[in-house]
């Protein structure tokens, strides 16, 4: 009984198993992804013709199912292995446009790229990488990009534009490939010709860029034996970049060229118009500059400082060969050129030499950080004219009578734009040609509007607070003379720092009593800093000195004090320093520079008072 009843639990159990396997269901692969399947086994087993066909035939049956994309790359990778290359660059750029956000899609974009660089395809493959790292891309793709783009910048011989983009690469690059990426960085950056690195060094935003192009510039002029750049170059990476991993290295180097000292650091340089049409403000600045060598001297106990020279022939060309001369001469900075100076303060951005310049161009001082102005500028004095009628005059109301040339239109956009900002109005506005000598016709157009001409008693009107005539001191001689014959005798005018010219009255006559104007220096002042340096300057050369006199005696005295601290080793540093410069008390009162260079002084005004120009009190 025991022996039958185990055969039968034997024979439920089994039959039972059986019943049980067969209710659970089969699995299934849906017919798309068999296709697909199929399609990469002859992929798999190298049967590529055949391989293509299927995935094509598959594209074309299932071209939106989750394979799809990775069918369409397919396509392409099977082109490029039979070097159909037109072929494959097709199904690439298809995969990137029918499935923009799939992870093939990325994978086209590195693969088409690669495609252009075998068939040696540079520029297309530079244009078209721009387009491919537009947008939300994988860090791996876009370090792969800007991998080859940089390698066919290289092909190109663009070398600046290969290293730029390396070091883009090395921002998106892993600890695996950063080493591979830095010795395409160097290769690219050693090829750049040093005119091009100095450049590209000054003027490139990217802070890991400069460093690989400052060390290199350094390596250049060594080979170059001008020990003098190598230094200074050296020493403007280790300042910038204390941590890089070549900071060893430069100091190393910097070592080697010390003996080379490049700067006389107790050394300026002077480029000045000392012939040619601006000789006359060459020689007042010259004079200035040596007032302050002596005035230095003699109250620093006879510190060893001194100035060299070069005459710019009143010529941008020449002011800018003057520049180079100076940097290889090691001097520590440059005053001037007084004049053009467009070319002269390129050049000295590109040798990282400060310059300090005395022109009232605009602008000047965005060539870059070396660069610095120490004048008065148009936007200066207009923003002092309006200033003070403001507070000391509390005026609100202006008319404006200018010149239809630059300076005229420039100065009046200054003065318009600070009166609107300050709140007041601009009641009336009119502007001439050059070369008039009867105004008559314009100052109508700001006469007043509702007085009666015929009645004598209307010339007491004041229809606005101030009449601002932004011309020289001939014609605004001869506009401000003719005003009483319009109502506008009660009127204060002001004008610019041209009118500080005997010119002003003789146009005028008694009409120019008390018209003002913004300068940057009095001789009969009563501060007594103006008056100690125009008495030692009138005892040197039997004359007082005048605004270039005074500016250019303020910034060698300010380069004098900065160069002869002992902590100012460099150039980088005295450039530093003088951009932290504040309130230096100086003959043309307290000066600062802002962050673009720019002086920033608070400027004289000037009363004509019975018929000499004196300090406003």
């Amino acid at each position: 009984m025991k022996y039958s009843l185990c055969i039968l639990a034997c024979f439920i159990f089994i039959f039972s198993g059986c019943a049980l396997k067969q209710t659970q269901p089969e699995k299934t692969i849906s017919p798309d992804a068999e296709m697909f399947a199929k399609a990469e086994s002859f992929y798999d087993s190298k049967t590529f013709y055949r391989a293509l066909s299927e995935f094509e035939k598959y594209l074309k049956k299932y071209p939106h199912s989750p394979n799809s994309a990775d069918a369409s790359l397919r396509i392409g990778e099977i082109h490029l292995i039979l070097s159909n290359t037109d072929a494959a660059k097709d199904a690439f750029e298809k995969t990137i446009k029918n499935y923009p956000t799939n992870p093939a899609s990325y994978e086209a974009r590195v693969k088409y790229l690669q495609s252009c660089y075998k068939e040696g395809e540079y520029e297309k493959l530079v244009k078209k990488s721009t387009e491919f790292l537009a947008g939300n891309i994988p860090q791996n793709t876009r370090f792969q990009i800007l991998k080859i783009k940089g390698e066919s910048y290289l092909a190109l011989k663009d070398y600046s534009s290969a290293a730029a983009a390396f070091c883009d690469a090395l921002k998106e690059a892993t600890e695996q490939d950063k080493a591979d990426i830095k010795a395409n960085l160097k290769k690219a950056v050693s090829l750049i010709d040093t005119q091009n690195l100095k450049t590209l060094a000054y003027s490139t935003k990217n802070a890991a860029l400069k460093s690989y192009l400052l060390f290199q510039l350094g390596l250049n002029y060594i080979a170059e034996h001008n020990f003098q750049g190598a230094a200074a170059s050296f020493r403007s990476f280790l300042e910038e970049f204390p941590d890089h991993e070549l900071a060893a290295e430069a100091t190393a180097k910097l070592k080697d060229v010390a003996a080379n000292d490049p700067y006389s650091k107790s050394t300026i340089g002077c480029i000045l118009p000392l012939t040619g049409k601006f000789k006359i403000f060459g020689a007042q600045a010259q004079k200035g500059i040596e007032l302050a060598l002596a005035s230095f001297k003699a109250v620093e106990g006879g510190k060893q400082v001194k100035f060299v020279i070069k005459d710019t022939g009143s010529r941008d060309d020449k002011a800018a060969e003057a520049v180079k001369e100076l940097a290889n001469e090691g001097v520590m900075a440059i005053v001037g050129p007084v004049g053009p100076a467009e070319a002269a303060v390129r050049e000295s951005q590109l040798q990282g030499l400060p310059i300090i310049t005395l022109t009232s161009k605009d602008h000047i001082t965005s060539a870059g950080d070396f660069v610095f102005r120490n004048f008065i500028s148009s936007q200066m004095q207009a923003e002092a004219a309006a200033k003070f009628s403001f507070e000391n005059l509390g005026a609100r109301s202006f008319s404006i009578l200018y010149p239809e040339d630059e300076y005229g239109k420039s100065m009046t956009k200054y003065f318009e734009d600070n009166v609107t900002k300050l709140g007041g109005t601009i009641y009336s506005k009119a502007s001439y040609p050059p070369g008039l000598t009867d105004f008559t016709a314009f100052i109508k157009r700001i006469a007043p509007k509702d007085v009666n001409g015929s009645d004598p008693n209307s010339i007491n009107a004041k229809p606005y607070d101030v009449l601002f005539i932004p011309d020289g001191p001939k014609n605004a001689g001869l506009i401000i003379g003719q005003l009483n014959y319009h109502n506008l005798g009660n009127v204060q005018v002001m004008g610019t720092n041209l009118w500080n010219s005997p010119k002003l009255a003789q146009g005028a006559g008694p009409a120019a009593e008390n018209v003002l104007f913004p300068d940057g220096f009095i001789a009969k002042s009563s501060r007594p800093n103006v008056q100690d340096f125009v008495a030692r300057f009138s005892g040197a050369y039997g004359e007082n000195p005048g605004f270039i006199e005074a500016i250019s005696y303020d910034s060698a005295m300010m380069l004098f004090e900065l160069i002869s601290q002992p902590d100012v080793t460099s150039r980088i540093e005295l450039k530093n320093r003088l951009h932290g410069l504040k309130n230096f008390l100086g003959v043309t009162g307290q000066t600062s520079f802002s962050e673009n260079g720019e002086a920033y002084k608070e400027l004289y005004i000037i009363k004509v008072q019975n018929g000499e120009f004196t300090e406003y009190k």
